[in-house]
């Protein structure tokens, strides 16, 4: 198995292995269009990044000519929790891929709402103990929406079942 190319956290890494130290705008992951899959519970979630050489596999939604067909594309998959700080990073890279710009805001401003408490309890469909953004004020809502707006089609191209 290869290693990732220097990422500057001194320790070696099997090829693909995500570290919290390791993923940065600096890898290509961060070049590579991403999307969040959601998971149940919540915190299993993952971002595939839309890398030509990933070892997982997703299937995307994309406009061709004038309509929306889905297509299987290879991807890297990291757990939301790994992903976070080269999201973060990714947002101000002008490198990066504008889905992992958008998806680096968004973890931002999900950070932002966990430091002011703004997290509600609650149980997931299959039963699980999750939380949730709330109670959010007027600021809070018009940022979320502001960043809705903003969000690129490569951003959501997960299909809904």
């Amino acid at each position: 198995m290869g290693t990732l190319p220097d990422l500057r956290c001194g320790k070696p890494h099997p090829l693909r292995t995500v570290h919290c130290t390791a993923v940065s705008s600096s890898t290509d992951l961060a070049r590579h269009s991403a999307v969040f899959q959601p998971g149940d519970p919540p915190r299993s979630g993952q971002i595939a990044f839309l890398d030509p050489e990933g070892d997982g596999q997703v299937t995307v939604a994309e406009e061709l000519d004038g309509r929306i067909v889905t297509r299987s594309a290879p991807a890297t998959l990291v757990p939301v929790a790994q992903a976070v700080a080269a999201l973060a990073r990714a947002r101000m890279d002008a490198h990066a891929h504008p889905a992992a710009r958008f998806w680096g805001a968004a973890a931002l401003v999900a950070l932002q709402l966990v430091t002011r408490g703004r997290i509600l309890p609650g149980v997931t469909a299959g039963e699980h103990d999750s939380w949730r953004a709330g109670p959010l004020d007027a600021d809070d809502l018009r940022r979320v929406r502001e960043l809705a707006a903003a969000m690129p089609a490569a951003a959501r191209a997960i299909p809904s079942p």
